[in-house]
């Protein structure tokens, strides 16, 4: 015979626990007490239960007059497909009555190319997510909407799904307004590719015969050097044609501001040859105003790296182009130094006006000019917004720091990846020598290759400096670097600046021989 196991302590006082709770209940009449054999039930009172009935009925009652009152379409199912609720906008919709409804499977009249997607966002559904948003199309009245329903699971206190509820909202007027605006969007982008399209081409057939006024304006003002009367209208004539050729550079600018014409390309190319043709052109900038010029390129910089080099060179002998213009008297500080690992700063630094610090938030917008009460700045406003455009194209970020009558300094800090190994250079050509300027060498032609583009420079053409370049870089591209910096001025039609500049390497090569 089993010996029986004497209760704990413990458990014999959690039962008397209990039991004294019970008796309490029974004493404040929360519950009625039914004696049996061995047994005690509990029952409620009979008042309390209609009572909580009641309660029952008006909470349901209230919810229902919610539920019902709600324009989104509201159903309950089983979690075999049964709809067991559906609300008066459900039915309303899909023009059945809840009778029909409730009892039957919930199945919707799906497009056919959404049904695939429709089945994989109810899989989703589980206790751990069990909230889900879908959006398709249907079928009514052989006219196709669009619904979006908010899906989430029941759960009882296990944690188990016991219901699925659904509500659901008509979604066809947004779809079709989403519809009509990317149909717009696409109809302004190619609008927009079309008329930048049209500004480029136009800027340059406007160049062809701003070419031909300029030349001859330069060609007259050197015949008649000695007539004041005329030299001073012709003067005018230049001056207008300068003007006129800023903003036709500005609308190029502007057509280069179409996102898809703005690529970066990298490339591997020497840094210290492409900051000898900084420097060149700078100079020579800075001389046509007795401005001085301070190069402040660091010595642990690399030599060769890969990036963007055409943008690069733009954007530089565009800060350095604003500097010069804004600056009467003092210097011109440009600065280039490493900052981190790939990192490297370029700097400018003037002595100029400076620009006020209302104007410092806004001198980056299109459009927009620096410029004091009463003063007046040539170009359309766009060279610094392309700047920081493709400043950003290359990682990076433009920065302005500025004190008016002090001058401005404007810097960026861009990724450019070391090269380790030294790209092969071309051989240079054996007749071509090379120019020394602060012990910096730069691959020049012999004079008489530089003597056709001085002539046409001297004549004002700047076609045809253009045409005779091309000739001799297609025969010598070892000469590439230094046509760069040629172009550099004839895409800005700077004529007097490119005589200049061409005559001063010419005097050189004839020194030399």
């Amino acid at each position: 015979m089993t010996e029986k196991i004497k209760p704990s302590y413990e458990s014999l006082e959690k039962r008397l626990s209990i039991a004294e709770s019970i008796i309490e209940a029974i004493r404040n009449g929360e519950v009625d007490a039914i004696v049996r054999h061995k047994a005690v039930s509990l029952v409620r009172p009979e008042a309390q239960v209609r009572q909580t009935e009641a309660d029952l009925k008006k909470s349901w009652a209230l919810y229902q007059a919610v539920v019902e009152d709600q324009s989104e379409l509201i159903c309950r199912y089983r979690p075999d497909g049964m709809l067991t609720f559906v609300n008066k906008a459900f039915c309303d919709y899909f023009n059945h009555t809840p009778d029909y409804c409730e009892g039957k499977p919930f199945c919707l009249p799906i497009h056919q190319d959404d049904k695939e997607m429709y089945a994989k966002s109810f899989s989703q559904l589980s206790p751990k997510t069990p909230i889900t948003t879908v959006e398709h199309r249907i079928i009514v009245d052989n006219d196709i909407r669009w619904l979006k329903w908010n899906r989430r699971c029941i759960l009882d206190d296990k944690g188990n799904i016991i219901d699925y509820q659904d509500v659901g909202r008509d979604i066809t007027e947004r779809k079709q307004a989403e519809k009509e605006l990317k149909k717009a969007r696409k109809e302004a982008e190619l609008a927009n590719h079309a008329k930048n399209a049209f500004l480029a081409n136009m800027s340059h057939e406007l160049k062809t015969p701003l070419n031909g006024i300029m030349g001859y304006a330069q060609f007259l003002k050197k015949i008649l050097e000695n007539n004041t009367s005329c030299n001073e209208s012709i003067q005018g004539i230049i001056t207008c044609s300068e003007h006129l050729l800023t903003l036709i550079n500005d609308i190029l600018e502007l057509s280069r501001l179409e996102p898809k014409t703005l690529q970066a390309v990298h490339h591997e190319f020497s840094l210290s040859d492409f900051l000898k043709q900084i420097e060149s052109f700078a100079r020579h900038q800075t001389q046509q105003k007795n401005l001085h010029f301070v190069p402040k390129i660091s010595k642990k910089l690399p030599i060769y790296v890969k990036g963007d080099e055409k943008h690069l060179r733009l954007i530089i002998i565009n800060l350095l182009g604003n500097a010069v213009k804004f600056t009467e008297k003092g210097q011109i500080v440009f600065q280039v130094k490493p900052i981190d690992h790939h990192l490297i700063q370029f700097s400018v630094k003037d002595t100029g006006r400076g620009i006020p610090k209302d104007q410092m938030e806004t001198i980056f917008n299109m459009f927009q000019k620096s410029a004091s009460k009463g003063q007046y700045v040539e170009g359309a406003g766009l060279g610094l917004t392309v700047c920081r455009r493709l400043v950003g194209l290359m990682n990076g970020t433009l920065h302005v720091d500025s004190v008016v009558n002090q001058g401005s300094t404007f810097w960026f800090d861009i990724p450019l990846e070391e090269i380790s190994q030294h790209i092969e250079i071309q051989e240079i050509n054996a007749d071509s020598e090379t120019k020394t300027q602060d012990d910096h060498q730069l691959i020049v032609p012999q004079s008489n290759d530089i003597e056709p583009l001085l002539k046409a420079a001297k004549m004002g053409n700047v076609f045809g400096v253009e045409k005779q370049l091309e000739l001799l870089l297609t025969d010598s591209p070892e000469f590439s670097q230094w046509g760069e910096i040629i172009k550099s001025y004839t895409e800005q039609f700077k004529v007097k600046e490119l005589v200049n500049y061409l005559s001063d390497f010419n005097k050189t090569k004839q020194e030399f021989r």
